[in-house]
């Protein structure tokens, strides 16, 4: 079973030994959202901070088990783009991923079940 690092004071750099540098200042809303976000605590990381996160396919085996945690309390956690974003980016996630957790895919699929029936 993967850690959830939901209550981590460390950040996405600090646990994968990848330092991205500072977020371009020339660089799209989206690539400076997502290089700032990399040196931000787990602990602080919200729905929205997730959805992008994982949307751009980063540190999945991070990121997921957190989105599933967060998606358990409130399958219809909301980031920019209202309720359910965040369960629409987890559910996006490539089914390559899913193949190698199994214990994260059924975490999924009760969440689905129970929300969307």
């Amino acid at each position: 079973m993967a850690e959830d690092y939901g209550s981590s004071a460390l950040t996405l750099t600090e646990i994968e030994g990848d330092d991205w540098g500072d977020a371009p200042v020339e660089g799209t809303y989206l690539v400076r959202t997502c290089t700032a976000l990399r040196h931000v605590p787990l602990r602080d990381f919200g729905p929205e901070d997730l959805r992008i996160m994982i949307g751009q396919r980063i540190s999945l085996p991070i990121l997921v088990p957190m989105a599933l945690t967060v998606l358990a309390d409130d399958p219809d956690a909301a980031g920019d783009f209202g309720p359910r974003d965040l369960l629409r980016a987890v559910c996006a996630v490539p089914e390559s991923y899913w193949a190698d957790r199994p214990h994260e895919a059924a975490r999924l699929a009760r969440i689905r079940r129970a929300t969307l029936g």
